[in-house]
């Protein structure tokens, strides 16, 4: 992924903005999701 920083960022900074944008997100807690799943049940 190719990003435009403005301000320009050295390129550490510009390597985890790229990381933080490209990583998938987490799954949801089990927990959470099943409570959820329930609610929309009923």
């Amino acid at each position: 992924m190719d990003v435009e920083l403005s301000p320009e960022q050295p390129e550490p900074v510009a390597a985890a903005i790229v990381a933080a944008l490209t990583e998938p997100a987490p799954a949801p807690d089990p927990w959470w999701q099943a409570g959820l799943e329930e609610s929309l049940e009923t």
